[in-house]
């Protein structure tokens, strides 16, 4: 393997020097490149209220650099970055068991980097005259700014001097501000180039871009939000975010002299190598595990149903298991609107329900949660099926004419039926679908009435 490994190197560097001549220190180096980083949270327990954390996602991030190097040792670098991450709320302790314990926030946020680095390097330094590869580690320490932008319509903030816009979010009985800005941020990082070829680099890079979280907390007021603390101070905290980037770089302003490159000698022949061992096999894994799954149905009479499954580890599929009968879940997800398809619930805004001379609106609040009984659908709004408890929707039950089903209007029903209002009066909490499988629900809490016309 010792043999194959210079045998390869010897191949790369006879692509790029050609015989007669060789490149020497250089002086600028532009290139780009990509990698993955992990952040801190944004707002903890100290902030929410409530045991959970709210961080953006982990994902990939790009970028491009240019470094001007002064002497041997010190460069000045522009730096600029781009990656575009979800929020999400995370809970200590697991809602449901499962898939669905963290509770996404916002899907796109667009994040914009842009830090001047100053770099140092270690005791290795560029090669008077280029010999062959160069390993060149170095420090970096940089300040600069972190842009952010959220995705999707932007929402103002009143009662702001800047005429702030952004994003809001919902966690527990509070909503939350991502501002539209440019926020200070600064980096530490270690990082080594690799020279292969006089003319090319491979940047290496790990390190921690530390910026304070854009959350402010927020509350309706006027059909808009304003901010909750004083002057509308950010409740984010500073953020950690580590990263790990690879990059390729064109190496420019070569100086020194050229001298003669010797040819390569031919490379000796490979060694033999051994046959390897055959690897144990492993165990095999159960064909199959029995479990059931609650599903939205507001066809039936409580608007969701149990249904028996199967779960196939070697194929990672669930498969609904009806009188022998298998299928997939696709069915179930298909027809079935959830709050989730509703711009209205993704920007926390209120659910307005008319029906005889006024409205009611009910606000997003909490967490979604698994409630796979003692619920009753009591109709929908523009297709979406609306929930309550059923102690508290009686009426909706009992009531002469035809059940509540998918096609059951709750607003011309409450127009038709006017002895159903008292009943839908008195409900002070209703509940929507989040997803279609799992039954995991989002309630919504009832706010003042409005009167049509002003009155």
């Amino acid at each position: 393997m010792k043999i194959d490994c210079r045998l390869a190197a010897a191949a790369a560097l006879a692509l790029f020097v050609p015989a007669g001549l060789a490149a020497q220190n250089y002086r600028f180096d532009i290139g780009v490149n990509g990698g993955g980083s992990w952040l801190s949270s944004g707002m903890n327990e100290d902030q929410l209220g409530m045991d959970g954390d709210v961080q953006f996602d982990a994902g990939w991030l790009t970028g491009a650099q240019a470094t001007l190097w002064f002497g041997e040792r010190v460069g000045l670098r522009a730096n600029f970055g781009y990656a575009d991450r979800g929020l999400q709320f995370d809970p200590d302790d697991d809602l449901v068991n499962g898939d669905f314990d963290d509770v996404d926030l916002l899907d796109h946020v667009n994040l914009w980097t842009g830090t001047g680095d100053l770099l140092v390097r270690f005791a290795r330094t560029p090669a008077p005259e280029f010999e062959g590869p160069e390993f060149l580690p170095f420090i970096a320490l940089g300040a600069g700014a972190r842009w952010v932008n959220p995705a999707g319509p932007d929402i103002a903030l009143v009662g702001t001097d800047d005429d702030a816009t952004g994003a809001v979010f919902t966690v527990g009985d509070d909503a939350y501000f991502v501002e539209e800005k440019a926020n200070l941020m600064g980096r530490v990082a270690l990082g080594t180039d690799l020279r292969p070829t006089p003319h090319l680099g491979i940047r290496l890079e790990v390190g921690d871009m530390l910026w304070d979280a854009p959350f402010q907390r927020v509350e309706p007021s006027n059909g808009g939000f304003t901010p909750s603390e004083p002057d509308g101070e950010d409740v984010g905290v500073v953020q950690h975010e580590l990263y790990a980037t690879a990059g390729v770089h064109v190496l420019l302003g070569l100086t020194g002299r050229q001298q003669q490159v010797a040819a390569l000698p031919a490379p000796p022949p490979p060694a033999p190598q051994r046959e390897p061992e055959p690897e144990p096999e492993p165990e095999p894994e159960p064909l199959e595990e029995r479990l059931t799954l609650c599903v939205i149905d507001p066809s039936t009479d409580t608007g969701t149903r149990t249904l028996n499954a199967v779960y196939l580890p070697a194929a990672g599929d669930t498969l609904v298991d009806e009188m022998g009968q298998r299928t997939t879940l696709d069915q179930y997800d298909a027809g079935v609107r959830v709050a989730l398809d509703e711009e209205w619930y993704r920007m926390g805004q209120p659910l307005r329900v008319e029906y005889g001379t006024g409205s009611t609106e009910f606000i997003p609040y909490g967490t979604n949660r698994v409630i796979e009984r003692d619920l009753v659908v009591i109709g929908t709004v523009d297709g979406l099926p609306v929930y309550a408890d059923a102690s508290a929707a009686t009426a909706f039950r009992t009531a002469s004419g035809p059940a509540v089903t998918t096609d059951t209007d709750l607003e011309g029903l409450l127009d038709e039926r006017t002895d159903l209002r008292d009943s839908f009066d008195q409900i002070d909490v209703v509940y929507v679908p989040a997803q279609p499988v799992g039954c995991v629900f989002g309630p919504l809490q009832r706010a003042e009435d409005v009167r049509k016309g002003g009155s």
